[in-house]
């Protein structure tokens, strides 16, 4: 998933969650009564949004952790690269180290 796509499914799923509160601002500030017609149709609208907004919510969670997997599976392989190339590099220069020792000692004598 790219940040831009990322970022737009965030303010959705914000949007929803807005919506969702904004709906249940209403019905409280009406005072709808519970058995009333206009009640059970504003509870089912609300639970509705509700319902989508978890839906959402749901699947923005596990694209969010597919993500961070996917970035610490990339990172874990980078570090294992640098560390097998440092590990080569360390060799090679104790290498030419104990090689430069016995040239100096060569030429001392």
């Amino acid at each position: 998933m790219k940040k831009h796509d990322f970022e737009s499914r965030k303010e959705a799923l914000l949007k929803d969650i807005q919506d969702v509160m904004s709906d249940v601002e209403e019905l409280y500030s009406k005072g709808v009564e519970v058995g009333s017609e206009e009640g059970k149709k504003a509870k089912a609208k609300l639970q509705e949004k509700l319902e989508a907004a978890k839906d959402r919510l749901h699947d923005f969670q596990e694209e969010a952790g597919d993500r961070i997997k996917y970035h610490a599976d990339r990172a874990r392989e980078k570090y294992d690269e640098f560390e097998e190339l440092a590990e080569e590099r360390f060799k090679e220069g104790k290498k030419r180290f104990a090689e430069f020792g016995e040239e100096a000692g060569d030429r001392i004598k």
